[in-house]
């Protein structure tokens, strides 16, 4: 995760996983399901992807600052302790001593199944990726497009296969198919037609924990203490989305519980204000995919209604007539307690057991 809350490496992934030919051709071979952000093992890559036709995983570290040391021991652990993959070090540039140091530790240490590529990004990336981190966040992906001149993004500067020619991989390539009649491929199934929906909303396009008998998804909403919640159907038989408040952001909560009518006619004429929670609590529809639809619908006005505050990229105009009272809430609003936006990784680690907290909510 890059420093100072920058978002500047996980846009160039989500890039790069929206434009998957341009890693194919800097590879020199086919990469399939592309996913953000994924355990492999031991280790947490930016980038996990699947070498269809050898049956091995592609695993990527993305840096977009200069090739350090810091990073060199982050990628020869991964090299010696993966049986079989290959290992992608993306870097704004390497330099002579470095690649020097990174080919004679290969000769000596570079298991017999894992071929590595250092690639350098082209100088040009960088300032387009400070660009989009500066956008309000919901403008990013819309915007991504701006890379698109950028040839070649990816060029190599370091190879070392290992991979014997005939050798085939044991991975299991073909995602199992949904099965609804369990609880994680339910949620599955949600956050597939939430990124398809919604890809504006970054946060969709990372995968999420899948407690075996949870019900609930949880998504970073963009402030620390603040998160999206939803399911198809829970244990009370409802389907809903809400925005939960942690207990120190009870003011926060309140300035928004005193629009109550401004939020209803912006999100939903159900919405409902309770236990810090704001959401709309509805029976399922017929079919999972039109329960799917409905909460996209709600998720959509809510983030863009919420989103402005949690973010801080636009100002958010009440549509009532403006009096003393409409002031003092724009102005609560506005003034929450400055804090960077959190990232889905930050608000991942942050909240990994919140399904088994909330659990007993019910």
């Amino acid at each position: 995760m890059s420093k100072n809350h920058s978002m500047k490496e996980a846009i160039l992934g989500l890039y790069l996983k929206e434009r998957p030919k341009i890693i194919s051709e800097a590879l020199g071979f086919e990469v399939h399901y592309i996913a953000l952000e994924q355990k492999h093992g031991a280790h947490h890559v930016d980038i996990k992807a699947v070498d269809n036709r050898r049956r091995i995983p592609v695993l990527f570290e993305l840096q977009i600052t200069k090739a350090n040391k810091s990073y060199l021991k982050r990628v020869q652990k991964m090299l010696v302790t993966v049986s079989e993959a290959v290992v992608v070090w993306v870097a704004h540039s390497f330099d002579k001593e470095i690649l020097n140091e990174l080919q004679l530790w290969l000769n000596q240490n570079q298991p017999a199944y894992v071929d590595f590529y250092a690639i350098s990004l082209n100088d040009a990336t960088v300032p387009i990726l400070q660009q989009l981190n500066d956008m309000y966040k919901l403008d990013i992906f819309d915007n991504l497009h701006l890379l698109d001149e950028i040839e070649p993004m990816l060029s190599i500067e370091l190879q070392s296969k290992r991979i014997p020619k005939s050798h085939c991989g044991h991975l299991n390539i073909e995602p199992a198919p949904l099965n609804y009649e369990i609880d994680q491929d339910i949620k599955r199934g949600l956050l597939l037609h939430l990124r398809k929906a919604i890809p504006q909303f970054l946060n969709f396009h990372y995968d999420k924990k899948m407690n075996q008998f949870d019900k609930v998804i949880n998504v970073g909403a963009g402030k620390y203490g603040i998160a999206y919640r939803c399911s198809v159907i829970d244990r009370r038989g409802k389907a809903f989305v809400e925005l939960y408040f942690d207990q120190f952001l009870k003011d926060e909560y309140e300035a928004f519980k005193l629009q109550q009518e401004l939020l209803r006619e912006m999100i939903h004429p159900d919405l409902i204000f309770a236990k810090r929670r704001i959401g709309v609590y509805f029976t399922p529809l017929e079919t999972h995919e039109q329960t799917f639809v409905q909460i996209a619908e709600i998720f959509r006005n809510m983030i863009r209604f919420f989103s402005p505050y949690f973010y801080g990229g636009k100002p958010i105009e009440l549509l009532d007539p403006p009096n003393i009272r409409e002031e003092l809430i724009s102005h609560q609003l506005v003034l929450f307690e400055e804090r960077d936006f959190e990232t889905e990784d930050s608000y991942r680690i942050r909240v990994e057991d919140l399904e088994e907290r909330f659990s007993t909510n019910y």
